[in-house]
């Protein structure tokens, strides 16, 4: 496999955590992204698979790891004031701004740790052979 492809299926981290989060009652706090940022992030992912896929080299890859999450966070941000009834209209933007700032961070920790994940686990298969580091494609 090639490390195109393993970042490719990593964007599947999240869900996967979150769905282990629904088994057992030790991992519940890992439904609570899937909850807040599902919709959002399936759209993401989405928009970053094609960016993965043209990635040209290793460290492309491994950019726009370290850069996924702060892009996520207007994802979230946009879809909870969608999803929240068109708050602009009802609060100042200042409360609004203030509100989302709970989100980003939230985000951020999120998707940093799972950042983190994938990379242990590329680190892990390429030590033992499973993503060759000879080529991307």
């Amino acid at each position: 496999m090639s490390s195109r492809t393993f970042f490719s299926f990593a964007l599947l981290l999240p869900i996967v955590a979150a769905l282990a989060g629904l088994l057992s009652s030790a991992l519940r706090v890992l439904v609570v992204p899937l909850i807040f940022g599902g919709v959002p992030y399936i759209l993401f992912a989405i928009a970053l698979l094609f960016q993965i896929r043209r990635a040209p080299t290793k460290s492309r890859l491994v950019r726009l790891s370290i850069a996924a999450p702060p892009f996520f966070v207007p994802f979230v941000v946009a879809f909870v004031l969608i999803a929240g009834g068109g708050a602009p209209r009802m609060f100042p933007l200042t409360d609004i701004a203030t509100q989302m700032i709970p989100f980003a961070v939230y985000t951020l920790i999120f998707g940093y740790l799972y950042v983190a994940i994938a990379w242990g686990l590329w680190a892990l298969a390429r030590r033992i052979g499973v993503v060759h580091d000879d080529r991307v494609t």
